[in-house]
């Protein structure tokens, strides 16, 4: 059974967008995919992730979203594509040149853009990082191409079919904030006990509840719901 097929028969199985994203994500790894993206634009940005906590701080804080040419809605690619082959046929913006700079800081120097055009007029993307180097992604790109896009969309379809997971309106406390907030700012779990004066249990105890509130598994996942939710802003 290919990859494709078992992510099917599996994914028949979960009943939330989380459970999903992380099924998503153990197939990916199997490809060689350590990092990916699924953006959403549509009346909004709607985010999923497990890139560096901190560029998605940024990211968000900054809404990079309106300057990101592989959000771009009006773009002509239909099928996937190489990052680089791509920003290669177009003029970037400075601001724009400057975001790549600092993308490249997080190790998102290159990848596969998946752009999903739906038939409301809708637009999401799925973005897919590794560490490979240039020859490695493109000789995976040209070999796996139709199974990494069908994979992309019975990703996306089986999204919108499935309640989201993650509670959006949840209300933290002054300290979960604090917490999730140094954590954005890069800082571990001993940092921040060190910054707060507290135990470092004390601060994964906080962001553990956290975590359960956004029903999210992971701190990443927690942060980006925070930032989202307004719960916690980040100063640039």
């Amino acid at each position: 059974m290919d990859s494709l097929a078992v992510f099917i028969e599996k994914a028949k199985c979960v009943d939330t967008q989380e459970a999903l994203c992380l099924l998503f994500e153990k197939t990916l790894n199997n490809f060689g995919f350590q990092r990916w993206a699924y953006s959403i634009i549509d009346n909004g940005h709607v985010l999923y992730t497990n890139y560096a906590a901190n560029w998605v701080t940024r990211y968000l804080e900054n809404h990079y979203e309106q300057i990101d040419p592989l959000l771009d809605p009006t773009q002509s690619n239909v099928l996937p594509f190489l990052w680089s082959n791509y920003l290669n046929t177009i003029s970037l913006s400075q601001t724009q040149l400057q975001f790549f700079d600092e993308a490249k800081e997080f190790s998102l120097e290159d990848g596969i853009a998946i752009p999903i055009h739906d038939l409301k007029g809708g637009f999401a993307s799925v973005t897919l990082v590794s560490d490979m180097n240039p020859l490695e992604l493109s000789k995976l790109f040209a070999e796996s191409r139709e199974l990494i896009y069908s994979l992309a969309l019975t990703f996306h379809s089986y999204m919108g079919d499935l309640k989201p997971s993650l509670t959006k309106s949840a209300s933290l406390t002054p300290r979960e904030k604090e917490c999730l907030q140094w954590s954005a700012s890069g800082k571990s779990s001993w940092d921040i006990s060190q910054i707060l004066k507290v135990s470092e249990r004390t601060v994964v105890f906080h962001i553990e509840n956290a975590k359960k509130k956004f029903n999210v598994r992971t701190r990443q996942q927690a942060i980006v719901q925070a930032i989202s939710s307004k719960e916690i802003q980040i100063e640039c």
